[in-house]
C-alpha cells in the first residue's frame, strides 16, 4: 500500500515583520538571535514583494534562499543562516507553532500603547511581560508564586459553613 506524501509546508517568516525594534523581547535578544531576526525579516520582505509581483504581469520571481543570504554575508553557510533564524524564533516565542505565535503577536500589538502591568503580589514591583495573557497577574518570582497559589486557593475553596444539626 502506497502512502501519500504530505507536502512540506513553506516556512513563514511574517512574524519577523510584526515585531518592532523597541519591543522589550527584541531588545533582549543576543547577537546571534538578533541576526536571525534580521534574516527572517529579509525572507518576509522578499515573500511580500513576490506576492505583489505575482499579481502583476511580470511573472514569477525566484524566492530568496538561505544560500543567497549566506553569500552576501561574511562567508556563512545556509545552515548557519537557518540556525540563527530558528534561534531568534525560539528565544522570542519558545517552541510554539505558527498559530500560537500569531495569537501572541496580536496580544503584544494590543498592549503596545498601554502602560506596563505590574505584578499583583504584595511588595513586588516587577513588570509583567508584554506576551502575558490578561489572566496573568503575577510574575515568575518565588515570592509571587506563593502569593498566586494562596490567591488561587482562596478563590477555589468556598467558605465552609458548619452544617446545621437537624
Amino acid at each position: 500500500m502506497l502512502r501519500k506524501r504530505r507536502r512540506k509546508r513553506r516556512r513563514s517568516y511574517a512574524w519577523a515583520l510584526r515585531l518592532r525594534d523597541d519591543d522589550p523581547q527584541v531588545q533582549a535578544l543576543d547577537q546571534e538571535a538578533w541576526l536571525g531576526l534580521c534574516y527572517a525579516r529579509l525572507f518576509a520582505e522578499d515573500a511580500r514583494k513576490r506576492r505583489k509581483d505575482a499579481l502583476s504581469e511580470d511573472g514569477a520571481v525566484e524566492a530568496l534562499t538561505a544560500g543567497d543570504v549566506a553569500e552576501g554575508e561574511w562567508e556563512l553557510s545556509p545552515v548557519q543562516v537557518n540556525t540563527r533564524i530558528k534561534r531568534a524564533r525560539t528565544v522570542l516565542f519558545g517552541e510554539r507553532g505558527e498559530r500560537a505565535i500569531f495569537n501572541e503577536l496580536k496580544r503584544i500589538e494590543a498592549r503596545r500603547g498601554q502602560p506596563p502591568r505590574r505584578c499583583a503580589a504584595p511588595g513586588c514591583s516587577k513588570e509583567l511581560p508584554l506576551h502575558a495573557t490578561a489572566r496573568r497577574r503575577y510574575c515568575r518570582g518565588s515570592r509571587c508564586r506563593v502569593a498566586a497559589l494562596r490567591a488561587r486557593r482562596r478563590s477555589a475553596s468556598p467558605q465552609f459553613e458548619p452544617h446545621a444539626a437537624t
